[in-house]
């Protein structure tokens, strides 16, 4: 191979979700501790319904575990088209870092609920850029730390960093969600979602919590910039 075809750099190209499914999921008890995390899930989609985007209703106070999966698989089945290019999951409340908690305080897996989301949109022929945005605590419980998995084509954003926990303020709800929800709203036309996570993520490491926001995202998009509804 030509040593110009080595150096030949990687093209970036543009790729905008146009037609895409958002679920928000706000909870707002796990255990002991109530919170106002169903706020922020209402603040994302209503934030993605202004990209124009197809929004279902939040889910709110949704348990955890297999009940849980079965309604995301329920979801993509019935409402994702083998003609979108995107699906996005959005959860606000308990966590840890390897599971979302329920209303019931019953644990979802990070990787189960990505598994799902990338089987069933397969299955379905679909060639979409999926999104998990995860608003969560990452304390490390009896499940341990192991690394999530991301398939092809999915962006994985989390609100704070290992052993950490996510703050959220009483009748407001998930700070990063909140900012995230704000920069969609003035940035999302012009601004890629890794450019408006990782403004987010400046934002909320500069404000002074309890522990520090450590916001950071993973991405197995590939070689192109994902931007949210249509070019300005």
């Amino acid at each position: 191979m030509p040593l110009e075809a080595l150096a030949k750099p990687i093209e970036i190209r543009e790729k905008r979700m146009r037609n895409a499914v958002v679920v928000t999921v706000g909870n707002r008890y796990s255990g002991s501790q109530s919170v106002d995390c169903h706020l922020s899930a209402q603040e994302l989609s209503a934030a993605l319904q202004g990209r124009g985007l197809r929004v279902e209703a939040p889910w709110i106070d949704e348990p955890g575990g297999l009940p849980m999966l079965e309604k995301l698989r329920q979801v993509v089945r019935s409402k994702v088209l083998p003609t979108d290019d995107g699906f996005v999951l959005c959860l606000c409340g308990h966590g840890s870092a390897t599971e979302f908690v329920g209303n019931d305080n019953v644990r979802t897996s990070y990787q189960a609920i990505i598994n799902v989301i990338d089987t069933e949109i397969k299955a379905l022929g679909a060639d979409t850029s999926n999104v998990l945005i995860a608003d969560c605590c990452q304390i490390v419980t009896s499940a341990g730390a192991e690394q999530v998995q991301l398939p092809k084509n999915m962006l994985l954003a989390r609100s704070t960093g290992f052993r950490t926990r996510a703050f959220e303020e009483a009748g407001k709800g998930n700070l990063y969600s909140n900012r995230l929800a704000a920069n969609i709203r003035s940035h999302a036309a012009r601004s890629s979602v890794e450019d408006l996570v990782k403004l987010t993520q400046g934002q909320v490491h500069g404000v002074v919590t309890p522990a520090p926001q450590i916001a950071h995202v993973g991405s197995a998009l590939g070689a192109y910039h994902l931007f949210l509804g249509p070019a300005p």
